[in-house]
C-alpha cells in the first residue's frame, strides 16, 4: 500500500502539471461551489454506492472475479490511515484530473457530441481499473462524475463525489464485520432508488456559482 501511495503521488505531480496547461481548467479549478451542491453530490455518492453494492449482493457474483476479492481483502487488512490516503484522498484526486480534467476535456475538443465524450471517457476509466468488475461500476462512476463536472464547471466536483464514494467503500471494507439481511438491505436499497431520484431532481434545479 505504501508503493502505491508513493507512485500515486507522484502521477498526481505530474497530472496536476498536464491539467495547469490548460487556461481553461486553470480557471475551472477556481470556480467555487454551492454548498447545497456539495451535500447533494455527496448524498447522492452513497446512495450510489449502496445501489452498486445491493446489485453485487444479490447477484453474488464477485466470487466469480478472485481479483476482485483480492483487491478487497487487501484493503481490508490495509494500515486504515494509508488506505485512506491512497483510496479516499489522493487516489480520487489524480483520477478526476486525469479522466474527467484532461481526457474529458480532449475528447470535448474534438468537437463530439458531450454524450459521446461522457461515456468514452467513462469506459477509459473503467479499463483503468483492470479489474473486470471493478471496471464495469467504474464505467457509471466515471459517467456520473462527468456528468457533475459538465454541470458544476469545476474539478472540485467530481473530486468531491469520488472521495465521498471511496470513503463509504473504505468504511465499509474496514469495519463492516458483519452481513446486512437481505430483507434490511432491500429496504435500505429501496431507499436509496428514491432517495438518488429525489435528489438528482433537485440536483437539476441548482445552478453552480461563477467564477470568482
Amino acid at each position: 500500500m505504501l508503493i502505491s501511495l508513493i507512485s500515486t503521488t507522484t502521477v498526481l505531480f505530474i497530472s496536476w502539471k498536464v491539467f495547469k496547461k490548460d487556461q481553461k481548467n486553470i480557471e475551472k479549478i477556481k470556480t467555487k461551489m454551492n454548498w447545497k451542491n456539495i451535500l447533494i453530490i455527496t448524498s447522492i455518492a452513497a446512495c450510489f454506492y449502496i445501489i452498486i453494492e445491493f446489485s453485487l449482493t444479490v447477484m453474488n457474483i464477485a466470487k466469480y472475479f478472485p481479483s476482485y476479492e483480492g483487491m478487497t481483502l487487501l484493503f481490508k487488512n490495509s494500515n486504515i490511515i494509508l488506505l485512506i490516503l491512497y483510496a479516499v484522498v489522493i487516489g480520487p484526486i489524480v483520477e478526476e484530473l486525469i479522466f474527467r480534467g484532461i481526457v474529458f476535456n480532449r475528447l470535448k475538443e474534438y468537437n463530439i457530441k458531450i454524450w459521446m465524450a461522457v461515456i468514452i471517457q467513462a469506459v477509459i476509466f473503467g479499463i483503468e481499473h483492470l479489474n473486470i468488475l471493478q471496471s464495469i461500476y467504474a464505467i457509471l462512476v466515471g459517467i456520473l462524475t462527468a456528468f457533475i463536472y459538465q454541470k458544476e464547471k469545476t474539478i472540485l466536483a467530481p473530486i468531491i463525489i469520488h472521495m465521498s464514494y471511496n470513503l463509504i467503500s473504505v468504511i465499509i471494507i474496514q469495519f463492516a464485520n458483519y452481513e446486512i439481511p437481505l430483507p434490511v438491505f432491500s429496504v435500505i436499497f429501496g431507499l436509496s432508488v428514491v432517495s438518488i431520484i429525489f435528489l438528482f431532481s433537485n440536483y437539476l434545479k441548482q445552478k453552480p456559482l461563477e467564477n470568482v
